[in-house]
């Protein structure tokens, strides 16, 4: 639809050797620029559980709003901050158990602090209470997941000047230090990237490290997880440990054999303390080691290679994973693994050259077609490479564990092609201070239309094993129910966009197509764009039906957005877009009452008085002093009221609440 008219023609005029071909989607990004002084990361997450990634780098949150069309919400009053001009990056995770990730912002000047979804529609600074403090530090990478193995997320983060830190989540969206002397160096660390590299059950971390003044402080750590709370840096016994200057780490099963591989990209160090910028790819050996195949895989690149963001991914869909780099002063590559333990850069000839001044990049299937595309940030404009859809077959797998780890990362997933693994690992923070593919996993699978097991270690140790899985579709796996198709959203159709409402108010949507199917329940959440307190929000959850009405006069005046979520008691999904109201208070205006007109007569007057009225009114009859004698109700039209108890003297005879207003009379 609207796709069409957002694509330009494909640049790669003689498409290469492997078929890959990309398309530049012109307009994707509907502001520009990068808000910071610095711009290192790019992270793709689905922030509003519609089911399309979303895309953050530093100062900008963009929404996709349609198919490749992405709106910034960030500095705005939906996302106020991160504030800083050194901001890295910055991770997402649900750290708070709703299904919807917060962000995890990487801030040099201002100290990382956490920012918690409130449905995809506000994010509230959550770290200045919740435990997370790094304020007297300086992020430059950072991984969540499920380091204890208790059931729910804690957070890795490596700081610039080796303080690293492991915040242990205490439950209920709180967090303490966990205080481990065992991940202090006196290494200057920048990427950050966990997976269990030793196949024990728990999350290792591999942290690169970049020091242009002092070697020993470049050296880069590979963090064992005991699993008993504590690690020990094995990086030079796994011979890791090298002292280049590393700035992003991606883990990658490049070869096929089960044991996750390493990747960093390096720059060169010029001047006393001189070091090449080759990249490094470490295969591992499944012993505890690894061996340096940079060279004869055909990584390495030249030696003033300016290698700083990277990704890794099956771009052509044929079963091999394949890595993105983000070279600065020098060329982008799309190294194609070759499936022979060789790579070969593939991005000359997509014509998608030049790309300059580009150094975050986040990969993810944007456009949710089963191939996986590019995003690359700068600070001269964001750019959105869509792959372009080919002939092999594809799988990706979205998890939904219990407890609070919804998202299940750290599991395994490995898909079995007759005798070969392909081995995925769910991962929240990698590349330089980036995330990929939204906390799942993809596969390319050449010509295989299914996959003859699925089998899934769960970060608990429990182990799903799926038969015979189709190929060509984007699977909802639950640790409880298996294969599940998530709940389909409907639109919101009632009140209308920028809508001034007062009092009781009837929200109504559309039911998604397999409402009658499931056991579905929606959640209406009404924020504030100013507002952060108890009058600035509103959430209903549990409604049965499509509509629902509430009264929103407890609300605080001015701008809201309100989305509906519809929830099947497992997955929870967000509507494909919100709507905004504006909630006003009719002020009460003063208004004088109708003048009632009266003939009254005679006056003066004796026992009896006959009056004419356009209206029932109530009359009071006031002496002097300004006291009641007596009233009455006269009718419309013509009346007589008897008044033989009136003693004599001069009176105001008026309308009830009209003390201003009356005919004087005389009592004879």
């Amino acid at each position: 639809m609207r796709l069409l008219t957002l694509l330009l023609a494909v640049f790669a005029a003689v498409p290469p050797a492997s078929g890959q071909t990309f398309t530049a989607a012109a307009g994707a990004f509907q502001s520009e620029g990068s808000g910071t002084q610095i711009l290192f990361g790019a992270s793709a997450a689905d922030v509003n559980l519609d089911g399309r990634p979303d895309f953050y780098h530093p100062g900008r949150l963009y929404i996709q709003t349609d198919s490749l069309l992405f709106e910034d919400v960030l500095q705005t009053a939906r996302f106020e901050g991160p504030d800083g001009t050194e901001v890295f990056g910055g991770v997402f995770a649900d750290a708070d158990g709703d299904q919807f990730p917060d962000l995890y912002v990487e801030d040099l000047d201002v100290g990382s602090r956490v920012f918690r979804n409130r449905y995809g529609l506000r994010w509230d600074l959550a770290s200045q209470n919740n435990g997370i403090d790094m304020s007297a530090a300086q992020s430059q990478g950072a991984s969540w997941g499920d380091y204890d193995q208790d059931g729910d997320l804690d957070l890795f983060v490596g700081e610039e000047f080796g303080s690293n830190k492991l915040f242990e989540n205490l439950g209920g969206g709180r967090y303490r230090d966990a205080g481990l002397a065992a991940i202090l160096n006196d290494r200057k660390s920048y990427g950050v990237a966990a997976a269990d590299f030793d196949r024990d059950g728990d999350l290792d971390v591999y942290i690169a490290a970049c020091s242009q003044g002092d070697p020993a402080q470049s050296v880069n750590s590979l963090f064992r997880n005991e699993g008993d709370g504590t690690f020990v840096d094995v990086g030079s016994e796994a011979m890791v440990a090298d002292s280049l200057a590393g700035w992003a780490v991606v883990w990658t099963d490049f070869d096929r054999d089960l044991w996750p591989d390493i990747f960093v990209a390096n720059m060169p160090i010029y001047g006393p303390n001189a070091r090449t910028g080759v990249n490094k790819l470490y295969r591992n050996l499944g012993d505890g080691t690894f061996e340096d195949v940079s060279e004869a895989a055909g990584v390495a690149g030249g030696e003033d290679d300016w290698g700083f963001g990277a990704s890794a991914a099956d771009f052509d869909n044929d079963g091999w994973e394949d890595i993105y780099l983000a070279n600065d002063f020098s060329p982008h590559r799309l190294l194609r693994n070759q499936g022979d333990g060789t790579f070969t850069d593939i991005l000359p000839g997509l014509g998608l050259l030049p790309i300059d001044a580009t150094i975050a990049v986040a990969v993810s299937d944007f456009n949710v077609d089963g191939w996986v595309d590019v995003g690359l940030a700068s600070r001269t404009g964001n750019r959105l490479f869509v792959n372009d859809v080919g002939s092999s077959h594809w799988m990706t797998v979205r998890l939904m564990a219990e407890g609070e780890n919804a998202a299940a990362i750290g599991a395994t997933v490995v898909a079995w092609l007759d005798a070969t693994p392909l081995y995925r690992q769910v991962t929240a923070g990698d590349g330089m201070t980036s995330q990929n593919l939204d906390l799942s996993v993809h596969f390319g699978l050449g010509e295989a239309t299914q996959v003859d097991s699925l089998v899934i270690r769960w970060p608990t140790g429990f182990t799903t094993r799926l038969l015979d899985v189709r190929a060509d579709q984007h699977l909802r796996v639950s640790g409880s129910a298996g294969i599940t198709n998530p709940p389909v959203a409907g639109s919101l159709l009632l009140p209308a966009d920028e809508a001034e409402l007062e009092g009781t108010v009837r929200f109504e949507w559309s039911a998604g197509s397999d409402a009658d199917l499931d056991p579905i329940s929606y959640t209406l959440a009404i924020f504030s764009h100013e507002d952060r307190s108890l009058t600035g929000e509103m959430v209903v959850e549990g409604i049965s039906g499509t509509s629902v009405e509430v009264d929103i006069s407890g609300l605080t005046d001015g701008d809201f957005v309100w989305t509906v979520v519809t929830e099947d008691g497992l997955w929870r999904r967000g509507a494909l877009k919100s709507r905004n109201f504006r909630k006003v208070t009719v002020s009460a205006v003063a208004t004088l009452p109708e003048i009632l007109r009266l003939d009254v007569f005679p006056n003066p007057f004796h026992d009896n008085l006959s009056i004419r009225s356009d209206r029932p009114a109530t009359l009071e009859l006031v002496d002097v002093t300004g006291r009641t004698v007596t009233s009455w109700r006269t009718p419309f039209g013509a009346s007589t009221v008897s008044l033989p108890d009136v003693v004599s003297g001069v009176y105001l005879l008026r309308e009830r609440g009209s003390p201003s207003r009356g005919r004087l009379l005389v009592r004879q």
